[in-house]
């Protein structure tokens, strides 16, 4: 069984008086694709945020390996983001005035110690494995979603993270973008890329292999399914018996 990489124990975050986790425990464990799931407003990307120190905690304990992510400064957290991990998001902010290969290789001379060259020799091959060779000058602009969103997929894995971070990656696609994108992950986790990534929806969450169910700031359910090798109508149905279970 794989080590546990990042661990939350007794996680609570505050707005006011709203308490969106609630004393909530979790583990993520070392070439998992763990999806987080819930209902809007469970606490789902809040979770994400906080265990990957985009956000601060209200009360509670956050372990990377052996280091207190809570003690950390803000510079050391910044630190600690660029080198060891990597985010992707719904809306893929790159930088509109730079083409997708630019962005591609900024996050990389930013994020590691590669010199310009090596960045250039990186961000090449990272952009022929997602099939942007013939998009790579594009601008943001001039790219569809699908094409962009596979650029923000390499930005984040430039620096070789530990773990990817991605929220809702595939909610502004199409359905064609979507599997592209999904496609992209699953091969990255299946040549041993940690992955946490929070969905609403079922195409993405047949690519973990362990999925956790949150409810008002508490996980309330796990499921444990293979690493993904395709689909399957077992896979699905097991998924949808667990979320009906869930009363997703």
């Amino acid at each position: 069984m794989s080590s546990a990489i990042l661990t939350g124990k007794n996680l609570t975050k505050k707005n006011g008086n709203n308490t969106i986790l609630d004393h909530l425990y979790v583990e993520i464990f070392e070439t998992d694709f763990t999806v987080i799931m819930g209902t809007s407003g469970s606490g789902k990307s809040t979770l994400l945020y906080n265990l990957s120190g985009m956000d601060r905690i209200t009360s509670g304990e956050i372990k990377y390996g052996e280091m207190d992510i809570g003690k950390l400064s803000e510079k050391e957290l910044t630190k600690l983001r660029a080198s060891d991990f990597g985010f992707v998001f719904q809306q893929m902010n790159l930088v509109s005035n730079l083409t997708l290969a630019e962005n591609v290789k900024m996050a990389g001379l930013i994020s590691t110690n590669l010199t310009e060259k090596e960045a250039i020799q990186r961000t090449e091959l990272l952009l022929e494995q997602m099939n942007l060779s013939e998009a790579k000058n594009r601008f943001p602009s001039q790219s569809s979603g699908g094409e962009a969103q596979r650029a923000a997929v390499a930005r984040a894995v430039i620096g070789k993270p530990k773990i990817i971070f991605a929220d809702e990656p595939t909610g502004a696609l199409n359905k064609a973008n979507t599997v592209d994108v999904l496609n992209l992950f699953t091969k990255m986790n299946q040549a041993g890329q940690t992955i946490m990534l929070v969905t609403h929806d079922m195409e993405a969450a047949l690519r973990g292999n362990r999925l956790l169910y949150l409810e008002d700031g508490k996980i309330i359910g796990e499921l444990k399914l293979s690493h993904y090798e395709g689909k399957n109508k077992q896979r699905e149905e097991k998924l949808e018996k667990w979320l009906e279970d869930m009363r997703w």
